[in-house]
């Protein structure tokens, strides 16, 4: 609704008085529709509050969720900060008691010369070490050495 407009602008009492004694159905419609006017702006103006109040309300409820969301994944956070803290601990005592207890010299070594190396004979490649196994022996096996022969042809079977 749009404002409604006086049927005279008037700019002294005088003249406001004699323009009411003129015309007084015109100013009495004046006067209904100018308070009927106040009446749709304080309507609008309610409704705007109420509106404007919903949102607040609606955002405060947002921000208080958030904060608790918040305050969830700190203390997740924080959880596993601890539970990292005490896996570390428990890495370092399991790496500690893996270690031998026994403390091993650190060996040097020593420069090997040409002339240990002719005297010595040539270096061999040492046999890996191999596991001992639960199973029976089999053809695939090696076969442990002989002792050496020291005959003579005669001797041979």
């Amino acid at each position: 609704m749009t404002r409604p407009e006086p049927p005279l602008s008037a700019d002294s009492p005088e003249e406001l008085l004699d323009s009411v004694q003129k015309r007084p159905n015109d100013w009495l419609t004046y006067l209904r529709n100018a308070y009927q006017h106040t009446l749709d702006l304080e309507n609008q103006v309610s409704a705007q509050q109420a509106t404007i109040t919903a949102e607040r309300q609606s955002a405060h409820t947002e921000a208080a969720e958030r904060d608790g969301i918040i305050r969830y994944q700190k203390q997740q956070f924080d959880s596993a900060q601890q539970e990292i803290k005490q896996l570390a601990i428990e890495k370092a005592q399991l790496a500690a008691a893996a270690s031998p207890t026994v403390q091993t010299p650190q060996r040097t070594a020593t420069p090997i010369t040409a002339a240990e190396v002719h005297a010595n004979g040539p270096i061999r490649a040492t046999a890996p070490a191999t596991a001992l196994s639960s199973r029976t022996t089999s053809i695939s096996d090696k076969l442990p050495d002989l002792k050496e022969f020291d005959g003579t042809r005669q001797d041979l079977p």
